[in-house]
């Protein structure tokens, strides 16, 4: 009678307790965690493997799992499709219920891909960025290092951020260094220097800008020829109906490649740049002796009156007692005797 009534009570609803259906399994909400890629580079399989292996086991210790035949489905469901499709073909027939034997089937497929020769080719070929530090460049190293199979990964960082670091000045720190040097060592150096440089580099910025301020305010104190304040105005903002410099109009400044000034010559001076109207030139004084310049470039001069002969071209002179047609002629300054007419 107490199990019918139990009965009635589910069937409407009702429960006299909790109704516990598995003791050993958990119920989870599987959702954002990304699939396994086994198709992926196969120079980066063993690699990625790894890694995700490592986020799942902390997954799955996050979810409380602890039924092996669950932990087998969360990680096949978790890796999605491809690797589903992958272990059941390594092992058609696998009634594994116990993660580790599921892990050891792909874990023999994937370490397999591994190209040792080429994982520590490509290791040396790892060198400091811009903008990294060394311990950022160690942990880079450190990671690449898990393909290379190093007998001793600590000592192969440290021969190549020595070989691959970019400042030569730590270079050197790191080789003046006597005797059995750790690769906790060279980071302790680096850390300093690092700490120096960034420091210093702080104190330079700051004492450029006071300097800069300093420069500024003297540049506007002297005023040169030609400098006038709408040209010094900051970005290039002026008053409005302030004139031009260079051509006496408003609505821009004389650097102004707009300017139609910029490129004309001065008739009072003779000078590229502004119209005559803008010459801060003095006007030329008039000569004393008589010259008078017109636009500095010609001038005419008075001179005195020659002798009257010269402004024929020949003179005729008495030939004295000479008869018969023939005189003695002056023709261009060149006296000739005795010509006859």
């Amino acid at each position: 009678m107490e199990t019918n009534q139990n009965s009635e009570n589910i069937q409407a609803g009702e429960s006299s307790g909790p109704v516990v259906l598995n003791t050993n399994a958990k119920v989870l909400e599987v959702g954002g965690f990304p699939c396994f890629d086994p198709k992926g580079d196969p120079n980066t399989l063993s690699i990625r493997w790894r890694r995700w292996k490592r986020a799942f086991n902390l997954y799955m210790v996050s979810k409380g799992v602890t039924n092996e035949q669950q932990k087998v489905a969360l990680l096949l469901h978790s890796g999605g499709m491809e690797l589903q499709e992958l272990y059941y073909t390594l092992k058609p027939d696998s009634e594994d219920n116990n993660l580790q034997e599921c892990l050891n089937v792909l874990d023999a497929y994937f370490t397999l891909k591994v190209n040792v020769p080429f994982e520590r080719h490509m290791y040396r070929q790892m060198q400091q960025k811009d903008n990294e530090t060394i311990d950022q460049f160690v942990c880079r190293l450190r990671q690449k290092s898990i393909s290379c199979e190093f007998t001793n990964v600590d000592e192969a960082i440290r021969e190549q951020i020595i070989e691959k670091c970019r400042d030569p000045k730590l270079r050197r720190k790191f080789l003046e260094k006597t005797g059995t040097v750790t690769l906790s060592v060279l980071q302790d150096t680096a850390r300093v220097h690092e700490t120096v440089n960034t420091q210093m580099q702080s104190m330079d910025r700051s004492g450029t800008n006071q300097v800069h301020g300093i420069f500024q305010s003297n540049r506007r104190g002297k005023g040169k020829y030609g400098a006038k304040s709408d040209d010094r105005a900051s970005d290039g903002k002026h008053k409005e109906g302030r004139k031009c410099y260079r051509c006496n109009m408003t609505g821009h400044i004389g650097r102004d490649k707009s300017c139609p000034a910029i490129s004309k010559t001065c008739k009072k001076c003779g000078l590229v740049g502004h119209f005559a109207v803008c010459c801060r030139t003095k006007a030329p004084k008039k000569p004393s002796n008589g010259k008078q310049r017109q636009d500095g470039a010609y001038q005419v001069e008075e001179e005195k009156q020659k002798p009257e002969t010269d402004n024929y071209a020949f003179v005729v002179k008495p030939a004295g007692e000479k008869t018969g047609g023939v005189v003695d002629l002056i023709i261009g300054g060149v006296e000739l005797n005795n010509v006859l007419i």
